[in-house]
Formats: C-alpha cells, sequence, structure tokens
C-alpha cells in the first residue's frame, strides 16, 4: 500500500505558534504535515528551527493560535492531554522531564493507571515494555540511581506503555551505547510495523537515513523539504544550506562519485553492494577474496 493510501492519523493544518504573545517571533509558522500509519518520519533542523515547539502541539502539550492540530479529525485544542495521550506518546530529550516515581516499574505503569486500566492490564503493559526495552533486571530500582542512558529507556518505556498510535521521540538515541540504541531502533521498526507511525527528531544523519521513510526539515520555523529520504538527504547544496549535513556514509559515496560510485546510498550496506558492484564492473575477471 502506497503511503497516501494508508489511514491519516494526524493532520496538521497551517499551524503557527509564538511565544508570550510576541507577534514578531513566530517560532512555528503556517506549518502542513500528514502522519499516516506505517510512517516512520524524520524531523529536522537546526537548534531553534522550531523541531520541539512543533512535536508538542502533536499531543496538546502546545495549542496552536492559528490553524488546527486533528487527530482521527478532531481538534486538539478541543481535548485534553490526557485524552490525546491514547493516540500520541511523546518521549521527550531530557528523560528527567518524565520520571518521579520511586520505582522503574511504578513509573512505567503510571500512564496505563492515569487511563483508567484495570490492574490487570496494567500489569501486562508495564511487563510488556519493560521486556521490550530490557530493563527486568532494574524494574525495582529508582529511577534516578541509574544511568541517564538507562533513565533514557525507562522514559520510553512509560510512553511504550500508552501503546500510543504515534510515537514522538525527541533525540532518542543520545547517551546510548550500542545495545541500548539498537534496543530503540528495534521499537521503532515494531511500532511502524503494528501499523502505527513515528515521528523521530535527531540530529543523527546516520539514523535518519537508516531509518526514516519521510523527511521534513524546518528552517525559522517554515518547513522547507517535505520528500523521500533518499531525495532530502543526498542533497548536498541543499542540506548544507539548511546548516545539516550529509549521512557519513553518503557524504564518502559522494566523495568517490568522480571515480564512478553511486551517490546516493544511505546505509553501510548500499555503501558495500554499490562499491562491490563498481569494483565487479572494472575487474570483470577477477574476483574479490576476503582476508
Amino acid at each position: 500500500m502506497t503511503p497516501e493510501h494508508r489511514e491519516l492519523i494526524i493532520q496538521v493544518r497551517s499551524v503557527s505558534y509564538r511565544y508570550g504573545g510576541d507577534v514578531d517571533r513566530q517560532a512555528i509558522s503556517e506549518v502542513d504535515l500528514e502522519i499516516r500509519r506505517g510512517e516512520l518520519i524524520a524531523l529536522l533542523g537546526h537548534n531553534g528551527s522550531g523541531k520541539s515547539t512543533f512535536a508538542r502541539h502533536l499531543n496538546g502539550l502546545l495549542k496552536p493560535y492559528a490553524g488546527q492540530v486533528l487527530i482521527h479529525g478532531l481538534d486538539t485544542r478541543e481535548l485534553p492531554v490526557h485524552r490525546l495521550a491514547r493516540h500520541v506518546g511523546y518521549a521527550f530529550q531530557n528523560p528527567d522531564d518524565q520520571l518521579f516515581a520511586a520505582t522503574v516499574a511504578e513509573d512505567i505503569g503510571f500512564g496505563p493507571r492515569n487511563l483508567g486500566h484495570d490492574a490487570a492490564e496494567i500489569e501486562r503493559r508495564v511487563g510488556m515494555s519493560i521486556e521490550r526495552l530490557g530493563l527486568s533486571d532494574i524494574a525495582g530500582h529508582h529511577p534516578f540511581l541509574l544511568s541517564r542512558s538507562t533513565r533514557r529507556l525507562v522514559a520510553l518505556a512509560g510512553v511504550l506503555a500508552l501503546a500510543p498510535e504515534v510515537l514522538v521521540l525527541d533525540e532518542p538515541t543520545v547517551d546510548l551505547d550500542a545495545w541500548a540504541a539498537d534496543r530503540v531502533l528495534t521499537v521503532l521498526r515494531q511500532q511502524v510495523a503494528d501499523g502505527g507511525a513515528v515521528l523521530l527528531i535527531s540530529h543523527d544523519m546516520g539514523l535518519v537515513a537508516a531509518t526514516a521513510d519521510r523527511v521534513v526539515i524546518l528552517r525559522g520555523g517554515h518547513v522547507v523539504a517535505n520528500g523521500p529520504t533518499r531525495a532530502v538527504m543526498t542533497d548536498l547544496s541543499f542540506l548544507t544550506g539548511n546548516s545539516l549535513a550529509l549521512p557519513p556514509v553518503t557524504e564518502l559515496a559522494q566523495a568517490l562519485a568522480p571515480h564512478g560510485m553511486r551517490p546516493d546510498v544511505l546505509d553501510p550496506q548500499e555503501f558495500c553492494d554499490a562499491y562491490a558492484a563498481l569494483w565487479h564492473a572494472r575487474h570483470p575477471r577477477r574476483v574479490m577474496s576476503g582476508p
């Protein structure tokens, strides 16, 4: 099924927002965006571009002063945040903004409890979230006695326990080691595979290139790009013009383009395949051998 035929979850229509009533300082201006089931969308932009301001409109933490955010056709200005939490889960960049309970398990269970689920359902959701993020050994620990990396996983587990249709994650892999980052990536892919959607805010261009279906770029509160990942993430002049960099493997590929390398690769496997194809094309009678 093509993206435009998938069910529409969130529709953002010409949304603008300003802080403190300052007409001359709009944080975001006339932003349009659609989020559909089965999509992983990356939201990019340099610091101050409006990414977090925009994302906080999706779960009702901020309300637009102009335009609309519709979730299944319902205007977020008319719904309380706890109702929107059933549809949109938000993991903040700083996990300490979300953690407060005496144990990891209690913290993860707070959201489902606040939504009115019974004890059995709360236990099921907490157990599922703990298992998915590998937190079984620390379920009884106080969150603030854990490392920042682990606290980030706990905060994400609390969001997963809400079972939202859309996950909004602000820099989810910052401070994570390879094992923890892999857990997060597995969660993102499973969310999409299960028919949900993900909005990923990240400065990690390699992560975006390897995971996102679509890339949206904000500059000065305006959307300046909204398109397929390959088209956006391989356009060097456009990215640099918006204070962004190519994914590292794409940068290497483009440096080798004068020698025949494909310039639009997005991940290491694509690079290896393209390099092997180039090598064989130039050495048709030789076979590459391992070490």
